[in-house]
């Protein structure tokens, strides 16, 4: 299920690419989103699986979205720099 979520999403750049030149990823960009994508989806399922109390649930899959979205952020327009 992962794999296909992130073969989806990754599919969006790829169709891109086909249709303007403001879209131009190399493959590397495109193993680090996957590897991104996975390692996110990855401690997604490890949270759902090993904690019972939904709120901390919660608590923990923002966190791990936030800093998703942080790395995605500093590697597209480098938020940091």
């Amino acid at each position: 299920m992962i794999g296909t979520s992130i073969a989806a999403l990754l599919l969006a750049p790829l169709l891109a690419m086909q249709i303007t030149d403001e879209v131009a990823w190399s493959a590397t960009d495109f193993l680090l989103a996957a590897v991104l994508l996975g390692s996110t989806g990855l401690a997604y399922e490890i949270v759902a699986i090993s904690i019972q109390e939904p709120t901390h649930r919660y608590a923990l899959t923002a966190v791990i979205v936030a800093i998703a979205a942080t790395i995605w952020a500093q590697g597209a327009i480098g938020l940091f720099e």
